[in-house]
């Protein structure tokens, strides 16, 4: 727990300064139709969002506008800044109010997946939640798994280009 609360404290110091993300987030291919082939299908399950005993589907890999590159610090450790589509973005504020996210942040976690699998698992800190109550947070999150490989092949599987 004590792992996942610092996790927690560091993505939110991390996402307070995800205005300044738009520098560090990268476009798309030149070549959109040979990329396209080796994405992830656009409908396969990036995050879901858990609170109490509900889970409920959240991202999707074709929720996400632009990604930028796979960084490691020391705490919270690896990471990938993405920034959702306006409609995703939207939609993640939606699903976290129904959830009563807003009133008991420390209620909901964020799952990561690849591959069909768990990856990442971290709260959601009351200072982004505080931020996306009074609507205005951009859709930039950072995606955190326990290792850069894994962020490494989500990062690959958004945007259909080896970083090799």
């Amino acid at each position: 727990m004590r792992r996942r609360t610092l996790l927690s404290v560091g993505t939110l110091t991390l996402v307070g300064v995800a205005g300044c993300l738009d520098q560090v987030i990268s476009g798309g291919t030149d070549d959109e139709d040979v990329a396209s082939t080796a994405r992830a299908d656009e409908v396969e399950t990036l995050m879901t969002v858990s609170a109490d005993e509900e889970t409920e589907p959240l991202l999707t890999y074709g929720d996400v506008a632009d990604v930028g590159s796979v960084s490691t610090t020391d705490e919270p450790g690896p990471q990938l800044p993405v920034s959702l589509t306006d409609g995703a973005t939207a939609t993640v504020l939606e699903t976290l109010e129904s959830l009563g996210a807003f009133e008991d942040p420390e209620s909901i976690e964020f799952n990561l997946y690849y591959d069909d699998s768990v990856v990442g698992q971290h709260q959601l800190g009351p200072a982004l939640a505080d931020t996306m109550a009074a609507d205005e947070w951009d859709g930039n999150f950072l995606l955190m798994a326990e290792n850069e490989e894994t962020l490494a092949n989500i990062e690959t599987a958004i945007t259909g280009e080896s970083r090799d």
